[in-house]
């Protein structure tokens, strides 16, 4: 009589707990408060950053004076021996990266008026070292038919560019470099630029 009292005990014991656990299986899932969507992988369109004007307005290159720019339009008209013409280009600092607008001059002429390669590079080196402006070579880049020179004088930059080709008519060889192409001066064309900023 007192193992049936037990045995009841304990199945009731087990028919509660099961009763427990059914309801808790049929309980109804608790939705979780919305979070944040993490967003890490997702695409961010592009903004932009405000800039201080003080900033922006420092950073920005500038043309020569008007003085200086025609100073130096008449020095290199003197030491060509023909009249530059002058125009204001957009201007990219190739070292700093900062751009702007520059006081740009211009001598077109063929060899006869310019002379050799190397007599267009050197007539401008000595024409603004006269000027007092000193050279920077870390903007020193030369090719077969062109060459860049960049000078300094305080907080002034200016890019001087030589370029030539060959006139219309001449057929150079393709498989040979255009320094072996027999050329006499008047078939080199010539294209002379110096430009200036100022920061």
């Amino acid at each position: 009589m007192r193992e049936h009292s037990r045995f009841s005990i304990y199945r009731l014991t087990g028919l509660t707990l099961l009763a427990l656990l059914l309801l808790a299986c049929a309980a109804p899932e608790s939705t979780p408060a919305s979070e944040p969507t993490n967003d890490r992988n997702l695409p961010r369109p592009e903004t932009t950053t405000g800039t201080d004007p003080t900033l922006a307005s420092s950073s920005l290159l500038n043309p020569l004076d008007s003085a200086e720019c025609e100073a130096l339009s008449a020095a290199m008209s003197d030491a060509f021996g023909s009249e530059a013409t002058m125009s204001e280009v957009p201007f990219r600092d190739m070292i700093t990266t900062r751009s702007g607008t520059g006081c740009q001059l211009e001598i077109r002429g063929n060899g006869v008026q310019v002379g050799t390669f190397a007599d267009a590079t050197i007539t401008l080196h000595e024409m603004l070292k006269g000027q007092g402006w000193l050279e920077d070579t870390r903007y020193v880049a030369d090719g077969p038919t062109g060459s860049l020179l960049g000078f300094r004088q305080e907080n002034r930059l200016c890019m001087a560019d030589v370029q030539w080709q060959p006139t219309a008519d001449v057929q150079c060889p393709a498989d040979q470099p255009i320094s072996a192409c027999p050329l006499t001066p008047e078939q080199q064309l010539f294209t002379i630029h110096l430009t200036c900023v100022q920061q």
